[in-house]
């Protein structure tokens, strides 16, 4: 074995030992996560920006109504930003910090590899699997698209509302908003497919084992 593939195995090995530390803890529920709750979260947040848009568009920078409502969306999205901070630092008093992604371990290629095998791009080898059910735990919890989604929106409220830093406050929002697509794809991928697919290990022989695609 080269020293490349003898290094690659390592990463591996490092990623399975996480991985299996990441199942363990994991409850049932966490692999049945709905996708309908992502699809209010995403459908939510397009319609604040796409009201604050037409706002935007339709009525004068001066015109109250567009202020208030651009100013209740922003306080509204300021408080949803606070609940989830406040319910992440209760989450990690109760439980610990969470741990870290399986995938920190491994190349971009690889990572790139597991990516594509939760979102049913590539066949999962049997030597994989719990790597790519942990990494499709761990991406399911959608942990940071509230918090995108919010902030995208409380920069959209603030263009909205007009004023001298309007062009920034939209750069803004557009930067949030592309920010959002890749984390909303992998929660819902992974939500798909851990709806597909048993834990690792409950039904033998139901892993379909085609090519050793990932971290080949």
């Amino acid at each position: 074995m080269t020293a490349e593939g003898t290094a690659a195995g390592h990463r591996w090995a490092l990623a399975q030992e996480r991985a299996e530390a990441v199942l363990a803890v994991a409850e049932s529920t966490d692999r049945q996560r709905s996708m309908g709750a992502v699809a209010w979260v995403l459908g939510g947040s397009a319609a604040a920006v796409a009201v604050l848009v037409a706002l935007g568009l339709t009525l004068p920078p001066e015109a109250p109504a567009r202020w208030a409502v651009s100013v209740s969306v922003a306080v509204g999205a300021v408080v949803l930003l606070i609940v989830q901070v406040v319910r992440g630092a209760v989450a990690r008093r109760r439980d610990g910090l969470a741990p870290a992604p399986v995938v920190a371990l491994l190349q971009t290629r690889e990572r790139h590899a597991v990516r594509q095998a939760f979102h049913g791009r590539r066949a999962v080898p049997d030597d994989r699997r719990v790597v790519v059910d942990a990494a499709a735990v761990q991406a399911a919890s959608g942990a940071e698209l509230g918090s995108l989604c919010v902030t995208a929106v409380l920069w959209a409220s603030a263009a909205a509302a007009g004023g001298t830093l309007w062009p920034m406050y939209v750069a803004l929002a557009l930067v949030n908003t592309a920010a959002i697509v890749v984390p909303a794809l992998d929660t819902l991928a992974a939500r798909r497919w851990l709806s597909q697919h048993p834990a690792a290990g409950e039904q033998a022989g139901d892993v379909e084992t085609v090519r050793p695609d990932v971290g080949s």
